[in-house]
């Protein structure tokens, strides 16, 4: 079926160039446009006004609307206006579309990308991922068309426009439709259909109906699609909406034909090829030449089958001719390494920032090593000094003595340090008797006591789970810890706390308080990073806040980054309240919360840091697994990775499967 899918992917060419979302039934516009188009100086407006004309008149005749477009395009590229030249671009790689020329389409969208990358405008970029996403749609390839839908999704929430969201919206349930993942298509759609009715807008609402009533039909339930394809019928025909109704009269063919009534399913997909011819789109006739060719099989009519088929194959060859699939791969591959290079030139920026710390740090090494030696130099001068050798031995035992026992002071006081810092930390008898399913504690401090903890606490049905990292390591990051467990237990058990913002921003108060921290120059600027999980387990769901540490949730497979606020549980000059966030949980999710340790490890072949990325390959890779196995992976993947090297920050990662 899939190939009369696109139907409900072809609302979002309606928003595509700017102008207007109607058809060209606004005549009396272009007509008005066409008269003062010869008096207009050869400007920016101009080339906007004819880029404009031409994406209206192609919904009436796509070969004229080109011309215009194509008009308007030159003269943007003669003026050098980028702006006009994206959106050209862009009204043409539709236009082509429609008139099934896949490789021109895919070039004109490819180049506009390239163009508003540079231009700061998230919402048309994210208009020339949709239309290319249409693009590979109409060739077959729904997991290539779900790759530049997310892209768009992605720019049109930094955008802030609805009507983006509610057509990819729309697009991505018709892909997942085409994969027969129903359930997810059926959720994109309900989603489109909210922002749609939201909007009052006639073309998305009847694209999200259509998309319903092919779900509902999947499953068997055809009144409930009957109602919903009809509704999305009518809207059209009362709006006068013939682009539109083609789409949606497929989609009711489909339809009748799943119900067995071939007559209805003929008469439906006749009438949109009707609609199709008026407007010349050869994308949609070879689309319903195959529907009809397979109605007439299944209605037992072979003949006519065979007739309508031999039409279709001999469009479709004309459409997905060996060298224009040649020159379509090539693009692709262009377009991949542009993206590739990108990356890499970000990874080279970063390079060059972090050998620019590295100089910094050398210039602190030698002028310490400087020091030290002249201290050195000191020191055996006043030696050689000492009027008796014997003397002096004997000092120097005694003083080593004495550095011996403060050193067996100090580390056993470290010891019992570090004995008070694990009897505050969660025991796994603890972590079973909260009721969690299953989960995993890694946890490795870089000296005896550690600056990252981990707390829990049981309230009723709700289970709260802090993962921080302190500032420092060692000594003064477990008093930190210390400090830190300390503050919780306060506010959540004694204060009866229960909202993770609130507890989060009691916190930074108690903590600026107990550091004596007000901003000035040169005091301390100690705090930590935390993120604060609070799950309630009769409304299944997860409740947080997090300061500067991010957490990650596994979910059928994909990583779902949580971001943190970018301040600290201290004092930061520009102090906001934390914000709390609320995410619904599914059986089989899996949540990672992590410190900076583990992505900052030195080693592998090259000594490098290990990074994020590789870390979330590893938790990808193996998140299907048992908690208790991926403990293990994770430890082994550390360190075979550290390798030799010493390790370089306290490490703590603590997995939860739902």
């Amino acid at each position: 079926m899939r190939r009369f899918l696109l139907s409900f992917l072809l609302p979002a060419l309606l928003v595509i160039s700017g102008g207007t979302t109607l058809p060209a039934q606004n005549k009396a516009l272009m007509d008005s446009i066409l008269r003062v188009l010869p008096s207009v100086k050869e400007d920016t407006s101009k080339a906007k006004m004819l880029i404009d004309l031409g994406w209206e008149v192609s919904y009436g005749d796509l070969e004229k609307g080109m011309v215009y477009c194509k008009e308007g395009l030159a003269l943007a590229q003669k003026l050098k206006y980028e702006r006009g030249e994206s959106a050209g671009w862009n009204a043409l790689g539709t236009i082509y579309h429609d008139l099934g020329d896949y490789s021109k389409a895919i070039s004109a969208h490819q180049t506009a990308i390239r163009l508003r990358r540079n231009q700061h405008d998230p919402t048309k970029l994210g208009k020339s991922y949709l239309n290319l996403a249409i693009v590979y749609y109409s060739m077959g390839d729904p997991r290539r068309c779900i790759e530049f839908l997310e892209q768009a999704v992605e720019q049109f929430k930094m955008g802030k426009l609805e009507s983006g969201l509610c057509v990819t919206y729309n697009d991505m349930g018709t892909a997942y439709y085409d994969l027969d993942s129903i359930s997810k298509a059926m959720n994109y759609f309900l989603l489109a259909e909210e922002i749609a009715q939201r909007l009052g807008h006639a073309s998305y609402l009847s694209g999200s109906l259509g998309g319903i009533a092919l779900c509902r039909a999947k499953t068997g339930d055809f009144a409930g699609a009957d109602i919903a394809i009809n509704e999305a019928i009518r809207m059209l025909r009362e709006n006068q909406m013939e682009y539109d109704l083609i789409t949606r009269l497929e989609a009711l063919a489909i339809i009748r034909k799943s119900e067995k009534k071939y007559d209805a399913a003929i008469a439906a997909i006749q009438e949109a090829m009707t609609l199709t011819a008026k407007i010349g789109k050869t994308d949609s006739r070879k689309n319903q030449l195959f529907q009809l060719s397979e109605i007439y099989e299944l209605s037992g009519k072979h003949d006519k089958a065979l007739e309508v088929y031999k039409q279709y194959t001999a469009l479709k060859d004309s459409l997905f001719g060996e060298k224009n699939q040649r020159h379509i791969r090539e693009m692709d591959a262009e377009f991949d390494k542009e993206k590739r290079e990108r990356e890499i030139e970000s990874l080279k920026h970063d390079k060059e920032q972090q050998e620019l710390i590295a100089q910094r740090q050398n210039l602190v090494i030698t002028i310490a090593i400087t020091a030290l030696v002249f201290l050195i130099a000191v020191a055996i001068l006043l030696f050689t000094r000492s009027k008796s050798r014997k003397r002096a031995n004997i000092l120097l035992t005694d003083q080593k003595a004495i550095i011996e026992e403060k050193n067996k002071s100090i580390t056993d006081s470290i010891n019992y340090a570090q004995k008070i810092q694990q009897a505050l930390l969660p025991t796994p008898s603890e972590f079973n008797r909260s009721g969690m399913r299953e989960g995993f504690v890694f946890y490795r401090p870089k000296d005896i006591v550690s600056g990252d903890f981990y707390w829990m606490a049981v309230r009723g049905d709700s289970i709260f789970l802090a993962i921080a990292d302190c500032t420092g390591h060692g000594v003064p990051g477990g008093f930190m810890s210390m400090l830190g467990a300390a503050l919780l237990n306060e506010i959540i058990n004694d204060k009866n706390l229960a909202e993770p913002a609130a507890i989060l921003d009691l916190m930074r108060e108690k903590v600026i308080v107990a550091l004596r921290q007000s901003g000035t120059a040169g005091e301390s600027k100690d705090g930590m990073d935390m993120v604060l999980w609070r799950f309630d387990k009769n409304e299944k769901q997860l409740v947080y806040a997090a300061a500067n540490n991010s957490f990650y949730i596994i979910r059928d497979g994909k990583l779902l980054e949580q971001l943190p606020d970018k301040q600290p549980v201290g004092y930061h000059a520009e102090q906001r309240p934390f914000k709390q966030h609320t995410v619904k949980l599914e059986a089989g999710d899996s949540l990672y919360g992590f410190t900076d340790g583990y992505a900052d490890q030195f080693g592998g072949p090259q000594g490098k840091k290990l990074k994020y990325k590789r870390f979330q390959e590893t938790l990808l890779k193996n998140w299907a697994l048992t908690m208790d196995e991926q403990d293990k992976l994770l430890s082994r993947a550390f360190d075979t990775w550290q390798g030799n090297l010493e390790q370089v920050d306290d490490v703590l990662v603590i997995g939860i499967k739902i």
